[in-house]
Order: C-alpha cells, then sequence, then structure tokens
C-alpha cells in the first residue's frame, strides 16, 4: 500500500479498526487508503481511477496525440484534402474513444 502514513499512525489506525477502504490504480498496481490521496477521498470514485504519477502519464500521451494532430494541422505544406482527412480520422478517434470509455463504465455496472 502506497501512502504517507507513518509506522506509529498505520498501528494506531489497525488498532482502531480505521484503516478503511483502499483503491487501486487502473493502470498500475499501486494501492493506496482513500484518507492518504491528497486530497483525501470519502468514497471510491465511480469508473477509472489513476494515481498521480499514471494520470499524468495519461495526461501527457492523450495531450501528446493532439499536439501531433495539430502540428500537422499547422504545417502550410499540407494541402486542404490532407487536412479533411486528418479531421476525419482525429473525429473517429475520439469517437472510439469515447465508445470505449462507454463500454467500460457499462461494464463495471454489471454485477
Amino acid at each position: 500500500v502506497h501512502c504517507i502514513m507513518n509506522v506509529k499512525q498505520w498501528y494506531q489506525r489497525r488498532v482502531r479498526g480505521m484503516l478503511g477502504e483502499l483503491l487501486m490504480c487502473d493502470r498500475c498496481p499501486k494501492v493506496f487508503h482513500l484518507f492518504c490521496l491528497d486530497p483525501p477521498l470519502q468514497q471510491v470514485p465511480d469508473g477509472e481511477w489513476f494515481c498521480s504519477k499514471c494520470q499524468e502519464e495519461k495526461d501527457a500521451e492523450e495531450s501528446g496525440e493532439v499536439n501531433v494532430i495539430d502540428d500537422i494541422m499547422d504545417d502550410p505544406a499540407v494541402d486542404q484534402e490532407s487536412r479533411d482527412e486528418i479531421e476525419q480520422l482525429r473525429k473517429k478517434l475520439l469517437a472510439t474513444k469515447r465508445a470505449r470509455i462507454d463500454y467500460e463504465n457499462n461494464s463495471s455496472d454489471v454485477t
């Protein structure tokens, strides 16, 4: 469990039965106490949750995809036909990402 609690705090909470729920990152194997997060959480969030390191990596990857597309679209050497094709591909990419997220959210609701 990755948290900022020292051994004394952990033992005191353990003795009092206050360790609470754990939250696992959906991208890496790290597990956190809800109250050790910054800011602390009161309950396990719905849907995907990423630790701060994985969220930063995910954001960088996603912004990288957009930045590459934006760079191409800003290039004056790219003709209009290619720009239109790139825009269509960007729309398909975003629709696929939304469909994947919807599917993952709906499949996690099934018990």
